[in-house]
């Protein structure tokens, strides 16, 4: 069984040690001034002892750190192909939690790298095998 599928695709397993779940916290933090209960813009700000932070937890987004190693060209074509687009769904077992986890928009990072190597085909124009590295992150 896979940990990855990308648009509905199983994607291969990925390398040894090359699979890492990320989630990041979004939050709107201040720091209170003082004791004082104030109101600004008609919402409270919290009485609490000087200096201590006020913290809104808002959601968590995900970012998925991917290598795979040894892809046929076929795989590389299918990976690059559907990550490629501006959006895409991705379902990853969410290493924090070990659940299943269903984004319905990703996308990938900036610097994806795929590399060739083993014999090199003039005829067809690909390698014999492909690694890939990349990070999915949630919109």
């Amino acid at each position: 069984m896979t940990v990855l599928w990308i648009n509905g695709f199983a994607t291969p397993n990925p390398a040894y040690r090359g699979y890492t779940t990320t989630k990041q916290e979004l939050v709107k933090a201040e720091r209170n001034v003082g004791n004082v209960i104030e109101m600004a813009i008609g919402q409270a700000i919290y009485s609490a002892k000087g200096g201590e932070l006020i913290k809104h937890h808002i959601d968590w987004k995900y970012t998925i750190k991917v290598q795979w190693m040894g892809l046929t060209a076929d795989q590389k074509s299918l990976i690059m192909r559907e990550t490629g687009k501006e959006w895409f769904n991705v379902r990853f077992v969410d290493l924090d939690t070990d659940t299943l986890v269903y984004l319905d928009k990703a996308y990938r990072g900036t610097e994806p790298v795929c590399t060739g190597w083993g014999h090199y085909d003039e005829t067809t124009r690909r390698f014999e095998h492909y690694d890939i590295s990349m990070e999915i992150i949630q919109k």
